[in-house]
């Protein structure tokens, strides 16, 4: 009984129960987001490996 009273009287374990909540929210938070814009965000993402592998190759063509 007195180390339940302990619990309802300290505050580190409050905090700690705070911040995983916080954690938990961000972490729905981002699954929900990219879940929604996969496909918007696989574009992009084709995009820049496509603009990345073209600068490579124009830096292999040999300068005269």
């Amino acid at each position: 009984m007195e180390m339940l009273k302990r619990l309802m009287v300290e505050e580190e374990g409050q905090t700690m129960t705070e911040y995983a909540l916080l954690i938990a929210l961000i972490a729905l938070g981002l699954v929900t987001v990219l879940t929604a814009f996969r496909n918007s965000l696989g574009g992009v993402f084709n995009n820049m490996r496509s603009s990345v592998n073209d600068a490579s190759v124009i830096e292999q063509v040999p300068a005269n």
